[in-house]
């Protein structure tokens, strides 16, 4: 089954998308949250499956890194 394309932010709470925030352990590691919190929210392209939204996949840095809602 092909992946739904989106738009999520980063933001200070975690990866927003679809009224729902997203985390791993990339993303803690590298302090996306905490970038955030000074420089501001970042679009992300986001996908997912309409039939399990509790993991989306995030395109960053031409790398696929997959998040749990959080």
């Amino acid at each position: 089954m092909p992946l739904n394309k989106g738009l999520g932010s980063i933001t200070a709470q975690g990866i927003k998308f679809n009224g729902k925030c997203y985390s791993c352990s990339l993303a803690i590691k590298e302090q996306w949250f905490e970038r955030a919190r000074t420089t501001g929210p970042t679009d992300v392209k986001v996908y997912y499956d309409s039939l399990n939204i509790t993991e989306i996949t995030v395109l960053i840095n031409a790398v696929f890194v997959l998040l749990y809602v959080d």
